[in-house]
């Protein structure tokens, strides 16, 4: 049994692990386009001659920023859940080759479950960090688009054909 329970303390830590991470994507701050307008503008004065680029690069900055922020909380659940469901596999294997009767499968199957229900909490979590990682790409980009119109004087939707 002490490779069941090292299954569940694999899935345990992972399960937390991907739980905590993924509470930072919810702290990612969604700016309204009055706010990231005055930001970039504290950033780059009008006066620049090179305005317009230096504007452009702050936004694509922020926005490369925010990709980066959100990549990491889908990324994270996927390599964790292989992690914790391996482990519980590997765990069980071991648990069914130590065992003097092979009838008693109780510690090979308490070991792959461990895995498994690890593996099937961090999915969870790891969908609902997806979808709230698509919602936050999808509000910085719209705004980020949005800045650049009122900061330009463009459309914001200029250069899509």
């Amino acid at each position: 049994m002490l490779y069941a329970l090292i299954a569940w303390i694999v899935s345990a830590i992972c399960v937390g692990v991907v739980a905590r991470k993924t509470r930072r994507i919810r702290a990612i701050e969604l700016p309204s386009v009055g706010s990231l307008v005055a930001r970039v503008q504290r950033l780059v004065r009008a006066s620049d001659p090179a305005f317009r680029a230096r504007v452009r690069s702050e936004l694509d900055e922020l926005s490369l920023e925010i990709d980066r922020e959100t990549a990491l909380h889908t990324e994270l659940p996927r390599a964790l859940g292989r992690i914790v469901l391996g482990a519980g596999t590997g765990l069980a294997l071991f648990a069914f080759l130590q065992s003097a009767n092979r009838a008693d499968l109780t510690a090979p199957l308490a070991s792959f479950v461990g895995g498994v229900v690890g593996a099937l909490l961090i999915a969870q979590i790891g969908r609902l960090a997806s979808a709230r990682a698509r919602h936050v790409r999808a509000h910085w980009s719209d705004t980020v688009a949005r800045a650049w119109a009122r900061l330009s004087g463009e459309s914001p939707h200029s250069d899509e054909a």
